[in-house]
């Protein structure tokens, strides 16, 4: 069953919610969080299916790590590939980053990489996998950004994605995508109640 009804996308507010009307009401919806909703859920099936989808680089880029970054991409390689990165050592602390996650391709591959590793070392809640953060972490830079105007195809697209999605009422950092108002409420508003 879908977790939310079938909404109909109206319009943009400040290029960052997009508003939708649904059979209950007015839905605003915080672009950036709820793609990271969806892009988080597909990373993390992507990860149990072992079904990355992994963009190869045209040149591979050369990056140098710390020595905790190169520390963690030797054991973190395998983890890092599963999400569709690919890496290599390149001799000392350069590493080649040869491929990334398809839904990555717009991130800068170091930047992305480097955070990715510096999250080995950093606690993440206690009992939180650390493949939850890497997709958390994944999703954040692969997420449409608040600020961007879309296309009513791009609205409507992330609303159908939001809506099929298994929890698409916070993204990985606890922010809520969608705030709805009922028709009761905006009546309650008017005086119509």
């Amino acid at each position: 069953a879908p977790a939310m009804p079938g909404l109909r996308v109206l319009g943009q507010i400040a290029n960052t919610y997009v508003i939708a009307e649904g059979p209950d009401g007015m839905y605003l919806i915080d672009q950036h969080a709820a793609h990271e909703s969806v892009l988080f859920y597909r990373l993390l099936r992507h990860w149990e299916e072992r079904a990355a989808e992994q963009q190869a680089l045209l040149e591979p880029l050369p990056v140098d790590l710390t020595p905790e970054q190169a520390e963690a991409a030797t054991t973190a390689r395998a983890k890092l590939a599963r999400f569709g990165f690919a890496l290599e050592p390149f001799g000392g602390r350069a590493w080649l980053i040869r491929g990334v996650p398809v839904m990555a391709r717009q991130a800068p591959p170091g930047r992305l990489v480097a955070e990715l590793l510096d999250g080995m070392h950093g606690a993440s809640p206690a009992g939180t996998p650390t493949h939850w953060a890497m997709a958390a972490s994944i999703a954040c830079h692969s997420a449409i950004r608040a600020g961007q105007a879309l296309s009513r195809q791009e609205m409507e697209a992330l609303v159908d994605a939001l809506s099929r999605d298994a929890n698409p009422q916070h993204c990985p950092h606890g922010r809520p995508t969608t705030v709805r108002v009922t028709t009761a409420m905006l009546e309650r508003e008017f005086g119509r109640a």
